[in-house]
């Protein structure tokens, strides 16, 4: 089955059921999903019917209307939700190793010595091929633009978003805006001009740049041209080679964003005395823990109305700003819908600020203050911002009376910009990418002893171990390391967990069985498991729940809690 929508997005979505009858009265469900994005496809057992329909059921607010482009019924067999595993639209809360089908039926599968590249017979649009005899499926495959354009923006200034995946591409758009401003203000560069900001995510995803193969090749260690029929949805040997496929895809595209757009306009920025900051979170194909830390200073937000909105990026911002050495967390405060309506007031929003600091978010951008200058004769209590933020003005009537309220504020901020924050628990994220890290049982509070969330990147290559302590170059320190939920783990990350054990380090969480990459398959298959052997020995989590390795130990089977207590 495979749905083309284009009006539906992250932010506007729906639910349908594919249902089927026999007399065109009665029907029946009989497969359920939720669409976000304009293209969805999905598998199901075989069935046959008189007739199909999609029912749509209900439907986010945001959506004022439905555009059907394309409905596909189909009985060839395509990888469940191959637009997200192939990265054609970036879906980050259905991680969890993105489970599929075990096996797939041999007659299903395409055999990579059945593929013949025949890129060599093509010539100004047209294929001269003799086919050798049998049935061929041609595929055709190229690279455009998403279409996706920068908004909110003038008419003028108006244009295609710049490749996220290419350096040339972000000098391109540092050059276009922030060097324009820079070359304007002169000396004034890094002094009055201090920062470039890179607000939330809204454009959408992306999978391919002009040289990604060349970059597949360097960090995964083979060829991608010859598995590029996956990203169509179909199983190229075996689903678990497909699979694996797209996790070095989705890998290496994260890695480009966080490397070559947040990473090199920072060296941008820097280059001219100015600091990057940039919400590094939402619908990005990347990592977020690890985007952050390409970053000077990596903002979050929360709300008021909504209550506590986006309440995981108050944990996965500061998180990434603990593990990768960042003073400063900010955040986008006390933001709000039009159920605010002007009646927001500082003791309306006190409560949501010191959630915030307890997060160890230690600066406030308060969104929003307007200047309001159209206020009389008869235009108060002023301009609003659509439907978007708290009415934080001089024409609200308790204006007179917030300076107290800002005192507050600022002693807050300034202490908490001069200390370290205190965790015991470091929790690994687990190796997939896009990914947005939230805590087991996604609380809003850290209830219990403290924790903090750090990506692979950041433990591969900032962490050591000292008098049994987890340390990081800036001072902080976990007591205990907290593995994902999954049986998967690369060679790398595995190799570097032994040596934390070895050096001391407490490890709780399960043991992996195999990696989730293609690269060097099976070998790496065959070095996990004698890694973990090695580390976990005796230990299943059940019978045997502890295993002392080196001058540290393993845990599974126990919470953190129950070993810190």
């Amino acid at each position: 089955f495979k749905l083309v929508a284009p009006s539906l997005t992250s932010h506007k979505t729906c639910h349908g059921e594919i249902q089927t009858s026999e007399d065109g009265r009665t029907f029946r469900t009989i497969h359920e999903f939720d669409a976000d994005a304009g293209t969805l496809s999905a598998s199901f057992a075989n069935v046959t019917a008189r007739f199909f329909r999609i029912n749509f059921s209900k439907s986010d607010q945001y959506l004022e209307h439905l555009t059907i482009g394309e409905v596909e019924l189909s009985p060839e067999f395509r990888i469940a939700g191959i637009e997200s595993k192939a990265l054609f639209v970036a879906q980050k809360d259905e991680v969890a190793d993105r489970p599929n089908a075990a096996a797939v039926a041999d007659q299903l599968a395409v055999k990579r010595a059945q593929i013949l590249d025949v890129t060599a017979h093509a010539r100004d649009g047209f294929l001269k091929w003799d086919a050798p005899p049998g049935n061929w499926t041609l595929l055709r495959f190229g690279h455009t633009s998403t279409g996706e354009t920068n908004q909110p923006a003038p008419a003028t200034g108006q244009g295609l978003e710049c490749d996220k995946l290419s350096k040339a591409a972000a000098e391109a758009a540092f050059a276009g805006l922030m060097g324009k401003l820079i070359a304007t203000v002169g000396p004034l560069a890094g002094k009055t001009l201090v920062g470039t900001h890179i607000d939330s995510w809204e454009v959408g995803s992306q999978n391919w740049t002009p040289k990604f193969r060349e970059e597949f090749q360097r960090r995964r260690g083979y060829d991608l041209l010859p598995f590029l029929p996956v990203v169509t949805g179909r199983v190229l040997d075996s689903l678990e080679i497909s699979e694996r496929f797209l996790w070095d895809l989705r890998q290496t595209v994260s890695e480009l964003v966080a490397e070559n757009y947040a990473g090199h306009f920072r060296t941008l920025a820097n280059r001219h005395g100015l600091r990057l900051t940039m919400e590094a979170y939402d619908w990005n194909p990347s990592d977020d823990l690890t985007m952050a830390g390409h970053v000077d200073e990596p903002p979050t937000e929360f709300c008021g109305w909504r209550a506590y909105g986006v309440p995981y990026s108050c944990i996965e911002m500061p998180s990434a700003a603990h593990v990768y050495g960042k003073r400063i967390v900010s955040a986008e405060a006390f933001t709000a819908t039009d159920a605010e309506k002007w009646l927001g007031h500082p003791f309306a929003v006190k409560v949501f600020g010191d959630w915030a600091f307890c997060h160890g978010i230690n600066r406030f951008f308060i969104h929003r203050y307007a200047h309001q200058p159209w206020t009389t004769p008869d235009r108060a209590p002023g301009m609003s911002m659509g439907p978007w933020g708290l009415h934080y003005e001089r024409t609200q009537t308790w204006w007179s009376q917030v300076n107290a309220w800002h005192a507050y504020l600022t002693r807050c901020q300034y202490l908490l910009q001069h200390g370290l924050y205190v965790a015991d628990i470091c929790h690994l994220a687990r190796e997939e990418a896009p990914q947005k890290w939230e805590a087991p049982g996604q609380p809003r509070e850290r209830s219990g002893y403290n924790f903090d969330a750090c990506p692979p990147d950041a433990l591969l290559t900032r962490i050591t171990v000292k008098n049994g302590r987890l340390v990081l170059p800036d001072g902080m320190s976990y007591r205990l390391l907290v593995l994902a939920e999954t049986n998967q783990m690369t060679p790398r990350l595995l190799t570097k967990i032994k040596a934390l054990v070895q050096a001391g380090a407490t490890v709780i969480g399960p043991k992996p069985m195999k990696s989730p990459s293609l690269a060097d398959y099976p070998d790496c298959d065959a070095q996990v498991r004698r890694l973990a052997d090695e580390l976990w020995g005796e230990c299943d989590g059940k019978t045997v729940r502890e295993h002392r390795f080196g001058r540290g130990r393993i845990i599974w089977g126990q919470t953190p809690e129950a070993v810190l207590a």
